[in-house]
C-alpha cells in the first residue's frame, strides 16, 4: 500500500505471507450496493486476499464473497464469507487493486 502522505510503501500489515495466484480465478462480491462484483483474484493467504476489480471500494467497507478458489491443489469454498476492503487504489485507468481481510 502507498502512505498518501509520504508517497512511499506503507508497512505491511499482514501476520502471514500471501500466495500469489498462478492461474486467472474470478469470485464474487455481493454487498455494493444491488450489484455483485466480479473480482479476479492476485493472492490470497489465511487472513485474506489480494484481487482486481472496475470500480473502487469505500475502505472499511464490509462486503461479503462467494465463489471458489484453487490454490496449490486445495479448493476453498467461499459461501456468504465476510470481508472487510482494508486498501484500495487505482493501478491502471479503469482497475482498483484492493485488498480483503477475512471477519
Amino acid at each position: 500500500t502507498i502512505d498518501p502522505d509520504r508517497m512511499r510503501p506503507a508497512k505491511e500489515r499482514r501476520q502471514h505471507p500471501r500466495k500469489s495466484i498462478t492461474e486467472t480465478q474470478l469470485l464474487h462480491l455481493t454487498g455494493v450496493g444491488s450489484r455483485r462484483l466480479t473480482l479476479k483474484i492476485i493472492d490470497s493467504g489465511p487472513d485474506g486476499l489480494g484481487a482486481e476489480l472496475i470500480e473502487p471500494l469505500g475502505v472499511g467497507a464490509i462486503l461479503t464473497l462467494h465463489g471458489d478458489l484453487s490454490q496449490n491443489g486445495v479448493t476453498r469454498t467461499f459461501r456468504d464469507q465476510r470481508v472487510r476492503v482494508m486498501s484500495c487504489s487505482e493501478v491502471r485507468t479503469g482497475v482498483y487493486r484492493a485488498g480483503f481481510a477475512f471477519t
